[in-house]
């Protein structure tokens, strides 16, 4: 007997997500509203249409693949806040589409401007996460990378996303044996 079993590597926390975002299908899917929702507040609550992801990473090698649309931002970021910036901002390391430029720049703290791309963007990506090596991103209809990130994390990381994303499932191979 063998099944295909659909497995989500990540799913969005709906009380990080900002007013602005709602959280469909299962905890995978975010899209940016044009009215702010009434949610209750919370501590961990974002701005800027951003959401983290449900489960933090503090070792390991992670995956997920994504789609994309419009002006987004993905990656992983620590729930510490960075305070040099203003306003404060959590620390994130990442891409984005930037709205300004229609251009794709990297993200990180102390680098929002790094030029990626400007002409060909990924609508797919596989973001591969290595705790103690750093961020890849993945062009899935292209089969090639769009950025690495190399870095050695020390604290907690979330997956983070930034307004239209979605996140697809994995498919898994089951095969069970009876003797």
């Amino acid at each position: 007997m063998a099944a295909i079993v659909q497995y989500t590597p990540v799913t969005l926390d709906p009380n990080t997500g900002s007013y602005d975002l709602t959280v469909l299908d299962n905890l995978t899917k975010s899209r940016e509203t044009t009215n702010s929702q009434s949610i209750p507040d919370t501590p961990e609550r974002l701005q800027w249409s951003d959401i983290l992801g449900y489960q933090g990473f503090n070792s390991g090698k992670h995956c997920w693949d994504l789609e994309v649309d419009g002006y987004w931002a993905v990656g992983v970021a620590a729930k510490t806040i960075s305070t040099s910036l203003n306003p404060p901002y959590y620390k994130t390391w990442g891409i984005y589409m930037c709205p300004c430029t229609n251009i794709l720049r990297n993200l990180t703290l102390g680098d929002y401007v790094t030029e990626i791309a400007a002409d060909s963007f990924p609508k797919k990506i596989r973001v591969l996460f290595d705790y103690d090596k750093g961020i890849s991103f993945f062009d899935l209809d292209r089969k090639r990378i769009v950025y690495d990130i190399k870095y050695t994390f020390t604290e907690t990381v979330f997956p983070y996303f930034r307004k239209n994303v979605k996140i697809l499932p994995t498919k898994l191979s089951v095969s069970v044996t009876h003797p």
